[in-house]
């Protein structure tokens, strides 16, 4: 790292690379550093994952002309797919085990909270329309 006058320094391009690693240094880090930011993504992430669940499933039992259940707890009845969701998420469902979505778009119900790192999300599933409602 010398110039071609015999001084010692760094060229531009050593400094720029040197910046570039920093940046991308510093992008991986931000989500981690930003206060809320974990249980925020991994909220969003998982109610994303949740509701297309939800609506792959009434969506299925519409065209295919036959119930389609998600289990929402650990006991899954054999017809039910269980909901899965990604991440440090927990999920209640006070009064429902699963939700059953039936051949013309309704469904059983349910009301449930998705829970990451004292964060909330709720969503309802309308049990006349089957409609998943977020609140």
């Amino acid at each position: 790292m010398t110039a071609s006058g015999g001084e010692a320094g760094f060229t531009l391009l050593e400094l720029l690379v040197v910046l570039v690693v920093l940046g991308f240094a510093a992008a991986l880090a931000a989500p981690a550093i930003r206060p809320g930011g974990g249980p925020a993504v991994a909220l969003r992430t998982a109610t994303a994952d949740a509701v297309a669940q939800l609506v792959a499933a009434r969506e299925d039992a519409i065209f295919d002309r036959r119930v389609h259940c998600i289990g929402l707890t650990g006991d899954v009845a054999p017809d039910c797919q269980p909901l899965r969701l990604r991440g440090d998420v927990a999920l209640s469902a006070p009064g429902a085990t699963s939700i059953r979505f039936h051949r013309d778009g309704s469904s059983s119900g349910a009301r449930l909270t998705l829970v990451a790192g004292g964060l909330r999300q709720r969503l309802r599933v309308v049990g006349a329309t089957g409609q998943i409602v977020l609140r």
